[in-house]
């Protein structure tokens, strides 16, 4: 899969090891595109021109919610963050607020 960015004039593309499930939803705003695999949440930031992956673990049903500047992925008591500068996912324990990777 590739997208483009407008702001840096170029591609970036993705392989997905086991290929995409029949029936995958891609979503797309004017700064992101998303799509979800069963063990992975890739998000193809469009000022970075990369596509960023986040670890699922297996059986995992993320919330994920696309705003204009940023994604927040909550799952197992976890919230993840990605700006659309960011070049990697942040996330915290939700009950803590410690930092998690």
């Amino acid at each position: 899969m590739a997208a483009y960015s407008v702001v840096k004039s170029q591609w970036d593309r993705i392989e997905f090891p086991t290929g995409l499930a029949e029936g995958v939803r891609v979503s797309v705003n004017n700064k992101f595109a998303c799509v979800k695999t069963e063990t992975t949440f890739y998000a193809f930031s469009g000022k970075v021109a990369k596509w960023i992956p986040l670890r699922l673990p297996m059986g995992s049903q993320p919330t994920i919610q696309i705003d204009t500047n940023v994604i927040h992925v909550t799952m197992n008591q976890r919230i993840y963050f990605l700006g659309e500068n960011a070049t990697q996912w942040s996330g915290i324990k939700i009950e803590t607020g410690e930092l998690v990777k």
